[in-house]
């Protein structure tokens, strides 16, 4: 021992010495084995990273040690204690590990050759890889965590590094007063867990992460921990005391931060039995009164990577448990803090690429928070493109914000392409720039550009520069570098070429001014590559619509029109449909013999050969996805064909499931599901064929005639069979010129909307028509110069409320105002008159078996009560109630089938509630969500399907509240709550609701998880009956925050002081009347629920002192005031005698002793 001492401590480099030492621990005798493994550890241990190298490693003397290790670690879970010389042993073996670990991690940050890399790969499996090993790591790891859950020790602490997650070596001293027999138990539980968390770190390592044996047999071990009680009560004390940076123990360490490391890194499908126990943990977190200066914990930085690495997964578990919703509060601070951010934008990103993930962050408000982050964050513009839709835009403060970030965005990129068009060669600065610019544009192009109201506000987006004229010269600029900038170019041209489509903007007049661009674009028709020709070809064809070339195109379509050819032309932009596409076609051509073109628009070389096929074609078919929404040259198909004199049908068929087009240029287009296609397709041939002559001559007088060039010429008065909301800017065009001129100054506005943009406006327009004149007169005046006369405004209104009228008067009819034709057959009445009646009818015998007397019967009840169940579990109860809550604006005549299913069975099924009608919540979520989403403002009235909804949800909560909990209902009433407590109707549901939520643990903290505290605080000023669920609700955590504090406090004492005020005035009125007893039984409600803090009153009485005279309270006279209070109302009768107000009261009336106010004065 004593020359492996010298070898150890007086030697420079122990390293040169391995096979002596070795040889020497081989003869050293057994009681001097562990003594002398200590010293080996310690000499090797106290190396460092530069000297370690893989040939020490490589030596039989760390297989020693790690055998050592092992059998150490047996010992213990064979004894349950260790010795002195085990306990140093063991320590220092940990050392050993540590450093091994931190060696490993510098190789991998070297460039190092195969050869090496396969080298390190094979040593380190050879050394740890050994199933007995790591079957006793487990083993010792299972029962650490036993003892910690059974057991409290005294902690032996250890600072946590800032730039590390486990502890430092340098800060471990062993105690000195150690026994050689038998080492303090804390002190052996201690060097465990720091063995086992140094060996767990070197497992985390991609090498022996990899290996199958070692990470099936770990990862099964860790995670049965993290599923342990004692995770969620560590984690829970770690969270609460954060922020008073006291030192960590090693075991917290372990758990909390080593083991979550290495399941984040090793996920596998048991992790996801993690998620309640992150959830509680975020809960807490949530709780906890943070500053936006706080540093997010640790903790939370481990778990929110963790969410992300499950959400890859199954992103649905991660949705089911509502994970992001603990992260909007903290939103802005998690987006300062850079280990998060990334995690937060990739979670995202992998939920919003889906339906489900894509409506859960938009019900949990994220749109808005992300816009906001993207002044810090341009990598969170990814995620928004994902998140937004067209009812975003409508809201104009959104619309507002979102086109001024996303310009600054743009110019921001082209100042910074302008910057390096004066410098050096390429470099890779300039190489980042580039490539940044060329992810931008393309984002900007394939998502935020496939909106059309996007693209608009954009052109006439003015505020001191022109983005339009911004891209032509970027365009110009790069093309005269000499730098190889083809892909940046490729993508700014199809920028470009999707802005030349718009039809309610000046973008023409923009561009045709520009003639630099138009000569290049001329030049580029033979030269450039395929991407560039044909966006050339195709913008020169947009600006130039009457130029001879298109005229020409028009003559030859004259001589060479085939009506009876039955050509039809299929459009499809993703490749992954193709099979699908084929298959149409092939029926088209078999079963129908139709001349039929597959297009897939990538593969287009030549326009003018698409042109010749289009002009040959009797119809147009776009199978829909996502691509084709982005997809220019089915765009300028379109655009094409819409420019033509004649008319080519075009119709859409959906083929990807799901695509969204609202807001797209699709939208306008006549979509077909793909049941009906075949059906629809004859139909539109058969009619061209019976008007074959007609649409020829229609053809021949149109080709003269000169047409403005951003006019739609094919454009028909059939627009007006189409529903409002499907109509185009086009038929938004033909409406405003069929209305002759009645509101001339106005259409420059209403002509750049869409049919869902027009019912959009009627709405603002219904809802508040003064304030929006002057609204509409601000932006004219703005954008023309010039002012709305008031009797247009007027004439605007009345045409928008015809249109609405003429297409929905037919559908519906007022119940009071039904006549039966005069004309009908006395042998068979008209289908619809009979189906009227008979709604008619069975709504008012429902409303009569709604009365107490049958209601109670149960014959009557137990058949009518299912039925009716039936019918609201129907598919047509949804539809109707989704219109109905979406037009309830337009204050149109209600059908009487919506009357009766929304009205009289909803009311019916609410008086009779049984447990079958628990399955209506579904229904109940999905019409509620439909409500959230349509824009409101707190003077618009709350419509009655919401309101009978609240009802039947309040009688629903209670028979059984967990169903509306787990349904999460109260999330969609939090936007509204102000206006749902101004409508008289609504609010004693809603107080009752609250009241019977918040009587159980998870229904309190249901509620107050989504803010109810606050939002019912600032409702009690109008409705006192809020007191009560609020002291439900309230906890000490809330009087933490200061702001909430003190309007509580001030609300609090307001309502106490008029309580005083009332009883002070009746006091000088006459004997007890019922106005009275009302008074006072309201007092005695108030005080029994009054609840009155010392320590935070004498706060609020030292405040108001302070204000009022300038003094302060001294705390003995406030101490005297309590007892001196307490003494007096002790005695009831003392405080009739000596109260000024009661003096007067005769000897009678004394003895009688009002029963309220002596219950009243027993609360005091």
């Amino acid at each position: 021992m004593n020359e492996i001492r010298q070898l150890c401590t007086t030697s420079l480099s122990p390293a040169k010495h391995l096979d002596e030492i070795l040889a020497l621990f081989h003869a050293c005798p057994p009681q001097y084995l562990l003594p002398s493994l200590s010293l080996i550890g310690q000499s090797i241990s106290c190396m460092s990273v530069e000297q370690l190298d893989i040939d020490i490693i490589n030596h039989p003397l760390f297989l020693v040690i790690r055998q050592w290790s092992e059998r150490l670690l047996q010992l213990w879970l064979i004894n349950g204690t260790m010795n002195g010389d085990e306990y140093r042993a063991l320590f220092y073996t940990h050392q050993l590990f540590k450093l091994l670990s931190e060696w490993l991690n510098q190789q991998d940050d070297i460039s190092l050759d195969n050869d090496n890399q396969e080298i390190i790969r094979h040593v380190i499996t050879n050394l740890f890889v050994d199933e007995d090993f790591i079957n006793t790591l487990c083993k010792v790891i299972c029962q650490l965590i036993i003892k910690e859950t059974d057991e409290q020790y005294l902690s032996v602490t250890s600072h946590l590094s800032v730039q590390e997650d486990h502890v430092s070596p340098d800060d471990i001293h062993l105690q000195t007063n150690t026994s050689d027999d038998q080492a303090e138990q804390t002190d052996v539980l201690d060097v465990l867990f720091r063995c086992i968390n140094s060996l767990v770190i070197l497992f985390s390592h991609s090498i022996l992460l990899n290996n199958p044996i070692a990470n099936k047999c770990l990862t099964s071990c860790l995670l049965d921990c993290l599923n342990s009680p004692l995770f969620i009560q560590l984690s829970t004390k770690f969270v609460r005391q954060n922020f008073l940076q006291e030192k960590i123990h090693i075991r917290t360490i372990f758990l909390l931060f080593t083991c979550l490391d290495y399941c984040t890194l090793s996920i596998t499908i048991s992790t996801l039995d993690l998620l309640p126990s992150i959830r509680r943990i975020l809960h807490i977190w949530c709780e906890i009164p943070q500053n936006s200066t706080d540093d997010i914990s640790p903790l939370i930085i481990r778990l929110i990577r963790l969410i992300n690495r499950l959400a890859l997964l199954n992103r649905d578990s991660i949705i089911e448990e509502n994970l992001c919703a603990y992260f909007v509060p903290h939103f802005e601070n998690l987006c300062l803090t850079p280990d998060v951010v990334d995690e937060i934008i990739s979670l995202l990103i992998t939920l919003a690429t889906s339906i489900t993930g894509k409506q859960h962050l938009r019900r949990l408000g994220y749109i808005q928070h992300i816009l906001q982050a993207t002044k810090q964050h341009s990598n969170l513009w990814y995620p928004l493109s994902l998140l937004i839709k067209q009812r975003d835009l409508y809201q104009t403060s959104f619309c507002k914000k979102f086109i001024y970030l996303l310009t600054q965005r743009t110019l921001k990129i082209f100042q910074s392409l302008t910057t390096l068009s004066h410098e050096s060669p390429m470099t890779s600065s300039k190489d980042q720039i580039y490539l940044m610019a060329i992810e931008w544009f393309i984002l900007l192009r394939t998502h935020f550009l496939s909106f059309t109201m996007i693209v608009d506000e954009l052109i006439n987006y003015t505020k001191k520069v022109n983005l339009i004229n911004i891209i032509v010269d970027t365009i110009l600029s790069l093309i005269q570098d000499n730098e190889n900038l083809s892909t940046l170019i490729d993508i700014l041209i199809e920028v470009l070429w999707t802005v030349s489509f718009s039809t309610s903007t000046n973008i023409h007049d923009i561009l045709q001014k520009r003639l630099d661009l138009c000569r290049w674009l001329q030049t580029n028709l033979n030269t450039s590559t395929r991407n560039i020709c044909l966006a050339s070809q195709a913008i020169l064809l947009t600006l130039d619509s009457t130029n001879k070339s298109l005229n020409h195109t028009i003559s030859n379509h004259q001589s060479s029109l085939n009506i009876n050819n039955n050509l039809i032309c299929i459009f499809y932009s993703d490749e992954s449909y193709q099979e699908l596409c084929i298959v149409l076609r092939d029926r088209l051509q078999i079963e129908f013999e139709y001349s039929v073109e597959l297009i897939l628009t990538s593969t287009c070389q030549s326009l003018d050969s698409l042109i010749h096929l289009i002009e040959q074609s009797s119809l147009c078919l776009f199978c829909i996805s996502t691509q084709m929404k982005i997809d220019n040259l089915v765009h300028f198909v379109y655009h094409y064909i819409s420019f033509q004199p004649y008319s080519i049908p075009i119709l859409t068929i959906p083929i990807e499931h799901e695509c969204e087009i609202e807001g797209n240029w699709l939208e306008s287009i006549v979509t077909v599901d793909m049941q009906s296609i075949f059906k629809e397709i004859q139909r539109y041939l058969n009619q061209i064929e019976d008007n074959d002559t007609g649409i020829l001559s229609q053809t021949s007088d149109l080709i003269n005639v000169s047409h403005p060039h951003n006019e739609i010429k094919n454009q028909t008065l059939n627009y007006m069979i189409c529903p409002v909301h499907n109509w185009s800017s086009d038929d938004v065009n033909e409406w405003c010129k069929s209305t002759q001129d009645s509101f001339e100054t106005l259409k420059p506005l209403v002509m750049r909307l869409n049919g869902s943009g027009l019912v959009h406006l009627a709405e603002i327009l219904a809802i508040e028509p003064a304030s929006m004149y002057h609204s509409l007169n601000d932006e004219l005046l703005q954008r023309t110069g010039t002012t709305v006369p008031i009797t247009e405004y007027v004439s605007l209104r009345s045409e928008l409320q015809n249109v609405f009228f003429l297409q929905v008067q037919e559908d519906h009819v007022s119940p009071d105002d039904i006549h039966l034709q005069t004309n009908t057959s006395d042998d068979q009445a008209e289908q619809t008159d009979v189906l009227d009646v008979h709604f008619r009818c069975i709504n008012s015998l429902v409303i009569l078996f709604s009365h107490s007397i049958l209601l109670n019967n149960p014959i009557a009840n137990k058949c009518l009560t299912s039925c009716l169940l039936d019918c609201l579990n129907s598919p047509l109860f949804i539809q109707l109630s989704t219109k109905f809550v979406r037009q309830n604006f337009l204050q149109e005549k209600i059908h009487i089938r919506t009357i009766f299913l929304l009205f009289t069975c909803l009311d019916y099924c609410t008086l009779s509630i049984t447990i079958s009608t628990l399955d209506l919540l579904p229904s109940i979520r999905r019409i509620l969500h439909i409500w959230c989403e349509i824009p409101q403002n707190s003077t618009d009235d709350i419509s009655p399907l919401i309101i009978r909804l609240i009802r039947l949800i309040n009688r629903l909560a209670l028979l059984n509240r967990d169903s509306i909990i787990e349904e999460n209902l109260c999330a969609y009433f939090v936007p509204h709550f102000e206006n749902l407590c101004l409508t008289p109707d609504v609010i004693d549901e809603i107080i009752s609701l609250l009241i019977t939520l918040a009587t159980s643990i998870t229904g309190k903290q249901h509620l107050r998880r989504l803010g109810y505290i606050q939002h019912i605080l600032q409702a009690t000023k109008q409705h006192s009956n809020l007191w009560y669920p609020l002291s439900l609700l309230i906890k000490q955590r809330d009087l933490y925050q200061t702001s909430f504090c003190k309007k509580f406090i001030y609300l609090l004492t307001q309502r106490t002081l008029k309580i005083f005020q009332s009883l002070t005035t009746l006091s000088h009125e006459s004997p007890m009347t019922s106005s009275k007893d009302q008074i006072y039984l309201m007092a005695i409600e108030w005080f029994i629920l009054l609840p009155i803090e010392p320590a935070s009153m004498y706060h609020s009485l030292n405040d108001e002192l302070l204000q009022r005279t300038g003094t302060t309270v001294p705390i003995t006279e406030y101490v005297s005031l309590r007892s001196e209070l307490q003494s007096l109302f002790n005695q009831p009768q003392n405080l009739y005698t000596s109260t000024n107000e009661l003096k007067n009261i005769n000897e009678d009336n004394y003895q009688k002793k009002d029963r309220k106010k002596s219950r009243l004065c027993t609360i005091l």
